[in-house]
């Protein structure tokens, strides 16, 4: 017997205090068992203190005239029309906007929770009362938002006894059964093996790599 697990899964946690917008998907607004892709927007948390800090647009703006001027002053300064000085101080300008603009977008990206993953979202965000938490609420820093996992591929921790131990070895093919599905097999392989006993309960862990195409289980 052994328990299954997601091969792959991804926690998205806030950053920023804010209110919290789940984002939608489909024409609704996303909910456990949705699937997302790699690089979709789950959530994002908004407010004043995330809307006074990620002003990109602003940053970018101030940018490009920035860029614009200290371009000019270089003609110029190589036309002998102006001091070193004064091409200076539009570098530094134009450095500090730089900086803005890479602080700005930092802000913004910390807002945005991002599937790093192509999965389905397994868990999202609920109270401690185990209720769904709606769009609007605030949530703190260091929340969780949502958890996504890739099922198409899942992995058995097994504990082996006695003389398995010895019988078992890495890609071995194995055969999964699920009391749900009363005799059906479900196509995997080993994995990997611990490099040790556990010191308790003397089995040896493996992990076995099970096919999952059809995500019934």
């Amino acid at each position: 017997t052994g328990t299954l697990r997601a091969a792959e899964m991804a926690t998205l946690t806030v950053e920023t205090t804010g209110i919290l917008r789940v984002a939608k998907g489909g024409g609704r607004r996303l909910a456990e068992g949705d699937k997302v892709k790699r690089g979709q927007i789950v959530a994002e948390v908004s407010g004043e203190d995330v809307t006074l800090a990620a002003r990109s647009e602003a940053t970018t703006r101030r940018l490009e005239t920035t860029q614009r001027d200290f371009e000019s002053k270089k003609r110029l300064y190589e036309e002998g029309l102006i001091t070193l000085l004064d091409l200076k101080g539009a570098e530094t300008s134009l450095a500090e906007a730089k900086n803005d603009q890479e602080r700005s977008r930092l802000t913004e990206s910390r807002t945005r929770l991002v599937s790093p993953v192509n999965g389905t979202i397994i868990k999202l965000v609920r109270d401690a009362a185990g209720q769904a938490i709606v769009d609007g609420q605030r949530v703190m820093a260091g929340t969780t938002i949502a958890q996504v996992a890739a099922l198409g591929t899942l992995v058995a921790d097994i504990d082996l006894i006695g003389g398995d131990v010895a019988r078992v070895t890495p890609g071995m093919t194995a055969r999964v059964r699920q009391h749900a599905f009363e005799g059906a097999d479900f196509v995997g392989r080993v994995l990997r093996l611990a490099p040790s006993l556990d010191p308790a309960t003397r089995a040896l862990r493996a992990e076995v790599e099970v096919v999952n195409d059809t995500e019934r289980l």
